[in-house]
């Protein structure tokens, strides 16, 4: 076997460790636009084409996404965050069906493990995703709906799951975006299932939890597929 001299990190790739830092920390949150290429460049000390080189690397593993006109904005917080959103992109549904399993054990888990404090949680986004509705705000809708999933998840208290179930927020937020001009006919539908699943954790009834989310997630699926 042949042993390679290590060669110094790059400059790109002090650019990479640092962003990753700053995104795993919570500085720059899953949505976060990044500052100006010319800023970070600025504020680094290095040169534009070094941050170049640096963010399109990222996007290209998944953990930033460009948008033309808009700029660049983080898409992970992990490594397994990034894999996952890019094989999601390839094919949303086999997202959704993958979603649709870990929910399903997150609902059973949360009966045995939640606690007050999750149910409030639960309560509390549950309300806010209404209040957005009855404004018609869109975007609070879809990020309310989002809080509400990773707190389901959030109260069957395992870690590796919720970190699983971080990596496909993603689908969530494509799905709840792109079938906003369905929610008008559907919200009370979805907003129903919602209120029988937080009852049925409530109550540490697994079947009905279970029962509850398979009817929300065939109705966030079939959203999907018309949108």
């Amino acid at each position: 076997m042949t042993v390679r001299t290590l060669q110094r990190t790059s400059l790109p790739g002090q650019v990479i460790a640092q962003v990753q830092d700053l995104i795993r920390r919570g500085e720059w949150p899953v949505g976060t636009k990044l500052p100006p290429e010319t800023q970070l460049a600025r504020d680094m000390g290095v040169g534009h084409s070094t941050v170049r080189e640096a963010l399109r690397a990222m996007a290209h593993f998944g953990m930033l996404e460009t948008r033309p006109g808009s700029g660049t904005f983080v898409r992970a917080d992990s490594d397994l965050a990034a894999s996952l959103s890019r094989r999601i992109s390839a094919d949303a549904l086999k997202g959704l069906e993958a979603r649709n399993s870990l929910e399903r054990d997150a609902a059973r888990l949360a009966t045995l493990r939640r606690t007050d404090d999750d149910l409030a949680a639960l309560r509390e986004h549950l309300h806010a995703q209404h209040a957005a509705y009855d404004d018609g705000d869109a975007d609070r809708y879809a990020e309310a709906d989002v809080e509400f999933h990773r707190a389901l998840v959030a109260a069957a208290h395992n870690s590796v799951l919720d970190e699983l179930y971080a990596g496909l927020t993603v689908v969530l937020r494509r799905t709840i975006g792109s079938a906003v001009a369905e929610l008008q006919h559907e919200h009370s539908h979805l907003h129903a299932s919602h209120v029988d699943l937080v009852d049925a954790v409530e109550r540490r009834d697994a079947t009905a939890a279970d029962r509850a989310v398979g009817e929300h997630l065939a109705l966030a699926e079939d959203l999907f597929r018309r949108s």
